[in-house]
């Protein structure tokens, strides 16, 4: 994997492997640019091969069918669809590997939904990219708990991608993407929403400038699930807080019980 350096300690022995590898997962930060990230016909190729995306005939996968395209996805002895190698986020996971995708804890993503022309589909735009990311992570991701979202300007337009999403305004388009996102990883307990400006090329690189890191007001009414993530983590807390105080007490009034048990 490009962008480490002195990872080689690693393979020293495995209680080195392992308490490091969850030190280089667990407590960095990956952040993935979407845009130009997969074009919409590298994942027609063998849909059924892409964790939660849609399938040729428009339907969506049943839950065997994704665990097996997830399989798929970590198995480096099949052939992988395009789209795992132009898709930056896919081509990380299949590359470290499913035992180290568990140990990731905070990813940021960043791209455009207005993504297709007068002429042209485009490529993938934000929100058909961020329901397969979805399933993916909710599948393999169980200790991901913090997620941020950068918008970036498109500049072109948001194709109605299925027919209920005719007659929707933009900005219910983008909450509902937001509200799935949340719902299918209800283990989250951090969410930001923010916006990333991509100004002109510098010396061969895109500058980018990121702003609003926790709520961009540009996100609209999808601000909302901020609070609402935010809550459901207060909430679990409280609760897993009140479960712990109820075991002590028992384990307090009954110590004859528990001695007696253990004889």
């Amino acid at each position: 994997i490009s962008g480490f350096t002195g990872i080689r300690l690693l393979a020293t022995c495995k209680q080195i492997r392992d308490e490091e590898t969850e030190i280089l997962y667990g407590s960095n930060e990956f952040i993935f640019d979407t845009c130009h990230s997969g074009a919409g016909e590298k994942f027609q190729d063998d849909p059924d091969q892409v964790p939660g995306a849609r399938l040729l005939d428009g339907t969506l996968p049943s839950q065997e069918q994704i665990e097996t395209a997830i399989e798929k996805l970590f198995d480096r002895k099949v052939r992988h669809p395009k789209c795992v190698w132009y898709d930056r986020f896919l081509r990380f996971l299949a590359v470290i590997g499913r035992h180290n995708a568990a140990r990731l804890k905070s990813v940021v993503f960043s791209g455009a939904f207005e993504v297709a022309s007068s002429y042209s589909s485009g490529w993938m735009g934000f929100a058909q990219l961020l329901s397969v990311y979805t399933v993916v992570m909710s599948n393999v991701c169980p200790n991901l708990n913090r997620i941020t979202l950068h918008k970036q300007l498109g500049g072109l337009i948001w194709k109605i991608e299925q027919p209920e999403d005719e007659g929707k305004t933009k900005d219910e388009r983008v909450s509902e993407v937001v509200e799935k996102l949340v719902n299918g990883l209800p283990q989250l307990k951090e969410l930001h929403l923010g916006s990333l400006n991509v100004s002109r090329e510098y010396r061969g690189r895109q500058r980018h400038n990121a702003s609003g890191l926790s709520r961009d007001q540009s996100w609209g009414t999808s601000l909302k699930w901020i609070e609402f993530v935010e809550e459901r983590a207060n909430l679990e807390k409280t609760l897993a807080e009140g479960i712990a105080e109820v075991e002590a007490n028992e384990e307090v009034d009954h110590p004859a019980d528990k001695l007696a048990s253990t004889i």
